[in-house]
C-alpha cells in the first residue's frame, strides 16, 4: 500500500491514540506495533497489579504522538522515503514468520481462550 500525506489536523487528532496516526497515514506496520506495545503495557501492568509499569504508557503515548506528527511534517520527498516496518524487527526473523504462518489458527484460538479467561 502506497503511503501518502494526509491532513495535518486529522493526523493530529488520530495521533491522540497510539499508533492510529501512523495507520491513518498508511504506515500500518508501524501503527500496529505502537498499538500493540501500548496495549500490552497496560495489560501487563493490570495483570501483575503493578501500577508503576503503567508509567511506560506515558512514554509510549508521547513517542507515538510526536512520531506521527513528525511524519506529517516531513517534506514530500522525505515522506516518500519512509518505509513501513515493524518497530521491533519482527519481520526480519524468518523463524517467527514461518511459525505464524504455520500455526495462525492455533495462535488465534489461544488468544480467544486468554480473552475468555480474563473476562
Amino acid at each position: 500500500m502506497k503511503t501518502k500525506k494526509k491532513s495535518k489536523f486529522l493526523t493530529f487528532c488520530m495521533s491522540c491514540m497510539p499508533g492510529a496516526g501512523q495507520m491513518y497515514m498508511g504506515f500500518m506496520k508501524m501503527g500496529l506495533s505502537l498499538m500493540l506495545l501500548f496495549s500490552l503495557t497496560i495489560i501487563v501492568a493490570t495483570w501483575m497489579n503493578i501500577g508503576a509499569i503503567a508509567v511506560f504508557c506515558v512514554v509510549e503515548w508521547f513517542y507515538s504522538f510526536f512520531h506521527a506528527n513528525h511524519l506529517a511534517s516531513l517534506g514530500d520527498e522525505e515522506f516518500e522515503n519512509v518505509k513501513d516496518e515493524y518497530l521491533f524487527g519482527i519481520d526480519a526473523l524468518p523463524a517467527i514468520k514461518s511459525l505464524l504462518e504455520k500455526n495462525h489458527n492455533l495462535i488465534a484460538y489461544g488468544m480467544i481462550l486468554i480473552g475468555i479467561s480474563l473476562h
